[in-house]
């Protein structure tokens, strides 16, 4: 039987901050990404966390915020709603940060939620 070739995977590590527990009524204030390293049938191969790296902050999308919640990020909610970036717009730039640096490979992104365990999304 012939070996399966598979894609490789390009993984990158995602961070957000947010205003509140559930998106919607709260909102997502900043979020980054840098790339961790690509898989391959060789194994793991580490990327440069500095070099490859994406932060957006964005216009809140409500009203509503917890300040425990706001606390935690240290953001400013009264200076993004001026200089914050349209979330829809800057979620679209995002988009296209991790095609270019999925290239041949396949995105696989993480993000981990505080006290519980990882949550993945893989493709864009």
């Amino acid at each position: 039987m012939a070996a399966r070739r598979t894609k490789p995977s390009r993984y990158i590590s995602v961070d957000i901050e947010a205003d509140g527990p559930i998106p919607g009524p709260y909102s997502m204030l900043s979020f980054g990404a840098a790339v961790a390293g690509t898989q391959d049938g060789g194994g793991f191969t580490a990327a440069d966390p500095e070099r490859e790296t994406f932060y957006r902050e964005l216009r809140p999308i409500s009203e509503e915020f917890v300040p425990e919640a706001l606390a935690v990020s240290g953001l400013d909610r009264e200076r993004l709603k001026t200089e914050g970036a349209e979330p829809a717009v800057a979620l679209g730039e995002f988009s296209d940060w991790v095609r270019g640096c999925a290239r041949a490979r396949s995105p696989s992104c993480a993000a981990t939620r505080p006290r519980t365990t990882g949550r993945s999304c893989t493709g864009t």
